[in-house]
């Protein structure tokens, strides 16, 4: 409102107070059930997407219950396994209720396709199954009416029937363990892959979409009440109090290096708003900063930035430093490729960390080499400091994940005196060298006592990390 000569009157003043909350009152009213329906749609959303993903995870988890199912039956004979692969297909029907479940519940056709696709695959993977509990009863010269019925309708193909007992077991666990049973099984799981994807990003759209309008709702109702308190405060308050004291007081603010409170008229608030939202977004890229600075992007360890830190920080005197080397990890790159390398030294890294307390430094300061730095450590902890490599070794020479089996070489030196951090990594490397030596996949400590203890579990280490190869060379 502008001001006329000689003031403004009260009367219009209330007059347009009274009409104008009125005005504010009915879009306050109408702009909260707008929220509420939208509201519900998104969470109606959300549920959808719950059941939907449910239901894809239930037609995934049930083709890897058949699959588990026929192997074990197979391989021994197990005639439960049977029973419970016929039942899962006729009675529980998982795979089933889930296309049609899907159907129901979401309008997007191409999950649906893929998951029906996911069905047929299933189904035709069923019939090799069948057929070959079948064959491996025969071979186990099994009484077919101990089996289910399903089982016992399957007839086998003309040159099956001559077989020997050995040669049809062996065609019926091929049927369930070669690469064209193994094909049909990662089709499944990408039809499957594929429809949740479309689920997610069908989903995602929707709320987004729901998100969106709510957010323009709220929006909307943050500025009625915005508009509502402003008109209540002309009324008592002077410019003085909705701008000038405000604006004073943000002048401060930003002088002092703080957020800016929210006070005043409703533009002020704008700018406070806007301003906290570029002063939190400063700060935050400060710390992603300060931690990209100091942290290995690949592992998440300190980097060698950081461990000179450290070093800088420390007196050395109750204090260990373990160099950490993979051994042989160029052979690895150049025979797996740089990705599984990455990985390979992600899983170190992870193991350290979990292998040390929080309060020791783990860092990574080269390409295959890391540095533990223990705090408030000395020689008393030699055995400790030997479990430790010596459980390390024995998780990475049996991977789980797919990955090589790696064994690592470990030189350790402990702080005293007038070592220096420099000194001090000097010792540790000459263990690590002793190490290298001696044939790697050990621990050595720089000094007097403890290298013929870590030294004697490297032979122990040996078949382990070869057993890990091995295993990490088996796939589905």
């Amino acid at each position: 409102m502008q001001e006329k000569e000689g003031g403004l009157k009260l009367s219009v003043l209330n007059k347009v107070i009274a009409v104008g909350a009125t005005v504010l009152a009915l879009l306050l009213l109408i702009n909260m059930l707008l929220m509420q329906n939208r509201y519900r749609d998104l969470t109606a959303t959300t549920e959808n997407y719950i059941r939907a993903q449910q239901l894809t995870s239930d037609l995934q988890a049930a083709s890897d219950y058949l699959t588990a199912r026929v192997r074990v039956f197979v391989m021994n004979g197990d005639v439960q396994s049977a029973e419970d692969f016929c039942r899962e297909v006729e009675e529980t029907r998982r795979r089933d209720n889930a296309v049609a479940g899907i159907r129901e519940i979401t309008e997007d056709s191409q999950a649906y396709t893929h998951l029906n696709e996911a069905l047929r695959l299933s189904n035709k993977l069923a019939q090799i199954e069948v057929h070959a509990m079948r064959l491996a009863a025969q071979a186990y010269g099994m009484d077919l009416s101990q089996l289910p019925e399903m089982v016992q309708k399957e007839e086998l193909l003309p040159e099956e029937v001559p077989l020997a007992d050995e040669e049809q077991l062996a065609t019926a666990q091929r049927l369930v363990f070669d690469d064209t049973y193994l094909t049909y099984k990662q089709q499944i799981t990408d039809n499957v892959s594929q429809a949740t994807q479309r689920l997610v990003d069908g989903t995602r759209e929707r709320q987004s979409d729901s998100s969106r309008r709510l957010q323009a709702l709220i929006r909307m109702q943050g500025f009625l009440i915005a508009v509502t308190f402003l008109a209540a405060v002309a009324v008592v308050l002077a410019n003085n109090r909705l701008v000038i004291r405000p604006l004073m007081e943000s002048v401060d603010h930003v002088r002092r290096g703080e957020p800016i409170p929210q006070r005043g008229a409703y533009e002020m608030r704008f700018v406070a708003s806007n301003y906290n939202e570029v002063f939190d977004q400063s700060e935050k890229r400060q710390e992603q900063l300060a931690y990209e600075a100091s942290h290995d992007a690949l592992t998440g360890l300190y980097n060698r930035g950081a461990y000179e830190k450290f070093l800088a920080e420390h007196r050395m005197r109750r204090e260990a430093l373990l160099i950490v080397d993979v051994d042989r990890f160029k052979g690895v790159n150049d025979t797996y490729g740089h990705e599984v390398g990455d990985r390979i030294l992600q899983r170190v890294a992870r193991t350290l960390e979990a292998s040390f307390r929080s309060e020791d430094k783990v860092c990574r300061i080269g390409g295959d080499e890391f540095v533990v730095l223990m705090t408030h450590a000395g020689p008393e902890l030699t055995d400790l400091i030997l479990r430790k490599t010596e459980q390390m070794t024995e998780q990475l020479s049996r991977p789980e994940d797919g990955l090589p089996a790696v064994t690592l070489s470990i030189g350790c030196a402990f702080g005293g005196g007038d070592v220096t951090g420099d000194q001090l990594y000097r010792n540790a490397d000459s263990a690590l060298y002793a190490v290298k030596e001696s044939g790697r996949s050990g621990c050595e400590f720089y000094g007097e006592g403890t290298g013929e203890a870590a030294g004697a579990d490297k032979a122990d280490r040996g078949p382990a990390a070869e057993q890990g190869n091995a295993e990490a060379g088996e796939g589905e």
